[in-house]
């Protein structure tokens, strides 16, 4: 890698598509590392760390690569340089998009669920209704988001609601009360 163009040393997609290399392709001008390493020898010696998808090809094949780069300026011979370090990321990336996606699936899911779901903090704060939630109440899940649980709930009722949440937490079992 050492004196090549980022994208024709690790032959990235745009690089491939233009004969004359890294940086010709109109794309490039989008390029994260391309804009990154120009604002880290345009600045005073400020390090930088990016994380970015490239399309590259291996052996004829295009794969999506997720990269954590660290960009560090270099003066050499009166000339700036940079210094680029690249950790292959994309194994972990792929995980957190996964889960992103799997959350993003429940969310959805409790949604559209015909009952009322909700979601408090460890401090008993809101900080999910579904949208039942809000079709039963007449109210946004704004209007409700932040304040603490227990004041939802009629001040005869809090007691006996605080016995049976406690006793189901303690025996980490649900519980349900009308």
């Amino acid at each position: 890698f050492i004196g090549k163009q980022f994208g024709d040393a690790v032959q990235c997609k745009s690089s491939r598509l233009n004969n004359l290399g890294c940086g010709f392709d109109p794309s490039c001008e989008f390029c994260e590392l391309r804009n990154a390493v120009s604002k880290v020898l345009e600045s005073e010696g400020k390090p930088l760390k990016i994380e970015f998808k490239k399309s590259i090809f291996v052996d004829d094949e295009e794969n999506d690569y997720w990269f954590r780069v660290s960009i560090a300026p270099l003066i050499r011979e009166q000339q700036r340089n940079a210094v680029v370090t690249f950790v292959d990321i994309t194994e972990r990336k792929n995980r957190e998009l996964s889960l992103e996606q799997s959350r993003d699936y429940y969310y959805r899911m409790f949604e559209n669920f015909p009952s009322l779901i909700w979601k408090t903090d460890l401090e008993g704060n809101v900080v999910y209704f579904n949208h039942s939630w809000s079709l039963f109440t007449g109210k946004r899940n704004e209007d409700y988001l932040g304040i603490k649980w227990l004041d939802l709930i009629h001040p005869e009722d809090r007691k006996f609601y605080l016995e049976m949440r406690n006793q189901a937490f303690n025996s980490k079992k649900s519980f349900s009360i009308q």
